[in-house]
C-alpha cells in the first residue's frame, strides 16, 4: 500500500525482512532509513534523515552527520546517553553539533534513533498529524475520512 499527498509524500509499506541489520559488538542496528555502517535503509525520504532501530547491549558510539539534529526515543529499558540516564518512553534530543553520540545500555534496551537536517519550518500538530500549517492538517483529516490513507484487511498480519 502506498498513499501520496499533494506534496509527493508517501506512506511506505516495508516488511521487516527488507530492513538491513548491522551487528556491532553485542548490539543490533536496524537501518530503516538513511545509512549506517555501510548499509542503506529501504525507506525513501524527502530530506536527508537516518532512522535506526537499535537493540542496545553494552556501549555503542553512533556516527552522526555534523549538521543533523538527533532524537533518541527509549522504547524499552534503561540507557545512558552522553552520561545522562533515560528510561522507557523518554525522548532525548540534541541540536546539531558533534559527530558521535555515545549510548550505553544499563539493562537490555531498545531505542529508536532519528537524525536529520533542521527544516526550519513551522510545525502544527493535531491528533496523529504534524504539518506546517492548519490547512494541511485539515486536509489530512479530510483525506483520512475519505479513505485515501488506504485500508487494512481483517486478519492482516496474522
Amino acid at each position: 500500500m502506498e498513499h501520496s499527498d499533494s506534496h509527493g509524500l508517501a506512506c511506505q509499506a516495508i516488511n521487516p525482512e527488507q530492513i538491513p541489520i548491522a551487528t556491532l559488538k553485542k548490539s543490533q542496528v536496524r537501518v530503516i532509513a538513511g545509512a549506517f555502517n555501510g548499509l542503506k535503509g529501504v525507506a525513501q525520504t524527502l530530506s536527508p534523515v537516518n532512522v535506526w532501530g537499535i537493540e542496545l547491549r553494552g556501549f555503542l558510539s553512533l556516527p552522526i552527520p555534523e549538521e543533523h539534529n538527533v532524537w533518541i526515543l527509549v522504547r524499552e529499558g534503561l540507557v545512558s546517553v552522553e552520561k545522562q540516564k533515560a528510561s522507557t518512553q523518554e525522548l532525548i534530543t540534541f541540536q546539531k553539533g558533534g559527530d558521535l553520540v555515545h549510548l550505553e545500555a544499563l539493562e537490555p534496551s531498545s531505542v529508536l534513533v532519528l537524525t536529520g537536517l533542521p527544516l526550519n519550518e513551522p510545525i502544527v500538530g493535531h491528533g496523529p498529524f504534524v504539518m506546517t500549517n492548519k490547512e494541511e492538517v485539515a486536509q489530512a483529516q479530510v483525506d483520512l475520512q475519505a479513505g485515501k490513507f488506504g485500508t487494512l484487511r481483517a486478519g492482516h498480519g496474522k
